[in-house]
């Protein structure tokens, strides 16, 4: 994408930034780790907590992506 290997998973993330020699899925990771928690967006409520039958529990997964100018982006998704 636009010159940019563009990783599928955390793993192959760390392995192109250790390949090129940078931290730019890195910074973009923490960068979008620390707006969910800037803004409250989940509670965490801990390993050993039950929920109830009430919540249906759903798998996260990141998203990559270099926009235009260059910038290396992650988003979390559910």
């Amino acid at each position: 994408m636009y010159g940019f290997q563009v990783p599928r998973n955390h793993i192959e993330a760390m392995e192109l930034d250790r390949m090129n020699g940078n931290s730019m899925w890195r910074d973009a990771e923490v960068t979008e780790l620390n707006q969910i928690d800037e803004h409250k967006s989940f509670i965490d409520k801990g390993v050993g907590f039950n929920p109830g039958s009430d919540f249906k529990k759903i798998r996260v997964h990141v998203v990559y992506a270099v926009k235009h100018d260059g910038r290396h982006k992650a988003r979390l998704v559910a």
